[in-house]
């Protein structure tokens, strides 16, 4: 028994171990997420070097979002059946091909003799093979936070080491909105930008394998896979499928966001530093912040779906006020101070929303339950990305700094997408509530425990 209480203390250790770096929040997470937004934040170096239009930008995003589904299921499979330690080496193979094959694809650079670059049209069918890889390890990245804060972490500790976990997807975001104007000037640069963005994932690989154990807490009984999946159909009900959509809508609202703010901006002369760098960095980095900060507060409680619903409204709000503003120049303060509270209301309800699905699809995992949060957002954000290319392009107001004829009116586009989820939301403030069948489940568990011991 001292033996089995030793090495249990000696794996405790480990725990904010496996979540800062062995995991996903700084290396992971980030990794992912960085490769997800190489192109995005400097559009017009990227229709350069492919020879493409700038909506055609869009389809990196769309198909490392659109991936998650498939590869979710795969994911969620894995994470639940044979540990976060062995689908975190898997997650790491799928990056580093991926990576490897991205990288390849923007390793040509050629000058004509008036010096002007050539683009290299055959190397956008690569890129797009290697974003589908990188993709399949994003879904991975989804999936595991709320497995791994139910096997390491402690009740009152649990919603916050969810929220690292999962919101370290939006500090990849920041960072490589920040990074990306500054380190490609022109489509020549975009090799070097490949090489550093895939830095952290490539210091996870010898971390990862040090992982001493799946965790530390007894876990509850679960069931197999497709018993999952059918539980989840037929006894998962309205709490389980509205915490699902409340949080996979606005995760596809953000990565939206995240990955069309520079077309957003560009119609009322916004630069590219101004709004993939200045707008990305206000929305994530206090988003995170207020994120780490609410979710310590109503740890261990039973405030979740209060918490949610207002922060919700309040995302949406945002939302409707951030697209009026962008309809004229010379309103960065306003801009930037929406793009804050855009960002603290909805960056939050990622990890509110796994745990609420997590606690209410009891007996099924948190793996499953997280991973189906995750999933289906990364298959709503390619489909709201793909709609607003339906929207005609050659918007070119006075002022405008988007690339060519490329310039898109997406006001409208907004409004309308906001005015469907506000209906939504209103359906779920008045009818969810949070029954935390985990939380009981967990407590008779451990209590079962100390009785045998």
């Amino acid at each position: 028994m001292e033996q089995s209480e030793s090495k249990k203390e000696a794996n405790k250790s480990w725990r904010w171990a496996v979540l800062i770096i062995g995991k996903k929040v700084i290396l992971l997470g980030v990794g992912n997420a960085m490769g997800w937004l190489t192109f995005a934040p400097v559009p017009t170096a990227t229709v350069l070097y492919f020879g493409i239009t700038t909506n055609q930008v869009d389809l990196f995003s769309m198909i490392y979002m659109g991936v998650g589904l498939p590869a979710g299921f795969f994911a969620i499979w894995i994470s639940d059946g044979i540990g976060f330690r062995k689908a975190t080496w898997i997650t790491i193979v799928f990056y580093f091909v991926g990576a490897s094959l991205r990288v390849g694809s923007v390793a040509f650079i050629e000058f004509d003799e008036n010096n002007e670059f050539l683009p290299c049209e055959k190397c956008f069918p690569v890129a797009l093979i290697g974003t589908a890889l990188m993709g399949t390890s994003q879904a991975f990245v989804g999936v595991l936070p709320t497995l791994m804060a139910s096997r390491w972490f402690e009740d009152k500790e649990r919603l916050l080491a969810n929220s690292l976990a999962s919101l370290s997807i939006c500090i990849g975001l920041m960072l490589a909105s920040i990074a990306a104007p500054l380190i490609t000037k022109g489509p020549e640069d975009l090799f070097l930008e490949s090489i550093w963005f895939a830095l952290p994932v490539l210091a996870a690989i010898p971390i990862a394998f040090f992982i001493p154990s799946d965790g530390i807490l007894p876990c509850p009984k679960t069931i197999p896979f497709f018993n999952r999946l059918r539980h989840l159909a037929s006894e998962g009900g309205w709490e389980f499928s509205a915490a699902v959509l409340l949080g996979a809508i606005r995760i596809g609202h953000n990565s939206m966001v995240q990955s069309l703010i520079v077309q957003l901006l560009c119609p009322a002369g916004y630069s590219n530093i101004f709004s993939s760098t200045i707008c990305a960095t206000l929305i994530i980095g206090p988003g995170v912040a207020f994120s780490m900060f609410l979710t310590r507060m109503i740890g261990g409680s039973e405030h979740h779906a209060l918490t949610a619903k207002i922060c919700a409204f309040v995302s949406i709000a945002s939302n409707v006020a951030f697209s009026f503003a962008i309809k004229n120049s010379g309103q960065e303060i306003l801009i930037a101070s929406l793009c804050v509270i855009y960002g603290m209301s909805t960056l939050v309800l990622l990890p509110l929303s796994c745990e609420m699905a997590a606690e209410t699809a009891y007996p099924v995992g948190g793996g499953t339950a997280g991973g189906l949060v995750c999933s289906l957002g990364e298959i709503i954000g390619p489909i709201f990305i793909y709609l607003s290319g339906l929207v005609p392009t050659g918007f070119t107001p006075e002022g405008s700094s988007c690339f060519e004829d490329q310039g898109q009116d997406l006001t409208n586009f907004m409004l309308i997408l906001d005015g469907c989820c506000l209906f939504l939301l209103i359906i779920f403030a008045i009818r969810y509530k949070c029954s935390f069948k985990r939380r009981k489940a967990m407590e008779e568990t451990k209590a079962q425990t100390a009785l045998l011991e």
